[in-house]
């Protein structure tokens, strides 16, 4: 039998499931029902508890396509809006690439093109490669933001990249890791 290794990370959901199994434990006493008393009246007690947990959901991401060009004479950019579900209200993202940083690679040629990304809620943020972006502002109401997008991520490559790459197909693929603040 295989066991799943999880690194030096423990995964959340782990930790959440031995921390209720050790609430449960410890507390089982003030968890208990009372029955009441035989007697012209009678009271009893139950008490009521539920556990809400941290939870964050990204959701209605599509791929982008920047266009078919010989040359560029301006900024390349397209974007995409997103949904951004945090049941705190807040949360952080840090986005990486199956790249290894900010770049656009081609199969067929040596030639990489660098792009740079931006994360754009009220205000602009400038992405660095895996670094986090504290404080944003999540919809805590609905996990699909009640059909609408509160998020945009948007990739611009510039004429000098660009032109001085090679002729290819240049590709890269995000991975956006939202966490709940």
């Amino acid at each position: 039998m295989q066991f799943k290794t999880w690194g030096t990370r423990t995964p959340r959901c782990l930790l959440s499931a031995l921390s209720i199994a050790c609430l449960s434990l410890v507390s089982l006493n003030s968890f208990a029902a009372t029955d009441g008393t035989l007697g012209a009246t009678s009271e009893g007690t139950a008490i009521i508890s539920i556990i809400k947990e941290d939870a964050v959901l990204i959701t209605d991401l599509d791929d982008l396509f920047l266009g078919t060009n010989g040359v560029l004479n301006a900024n390349k950019t397209d974007a995409d809006a997103v949904c951004v579900f945090s049941s705190t209200g807040s949360y952080n993202i840090s986005i990486t690439s199956v790249n290894g940083s900010f770049v656009l690679q081609s199969d067929t040629t040596t030639s990489d093109i660098a792009y740079s990304l931006d994360w754009i809620t009220d205000t602009s943020f400038p992405v660095t490669y895996n670094q986090t972006i504290p404080d944003l502002i999540g919809d805590s109401a609905s996990t699909n933001c009640s059909g609408t997008t509160n998020a945009i991520f948007q990739v611009t490559v510039t004429p000098e990249e660009f032109n001085a790459a090679e002729p290819g197909t240049y590709q890269d693929t995000l991975t956006l890791l939202v966490q709940p603040e």
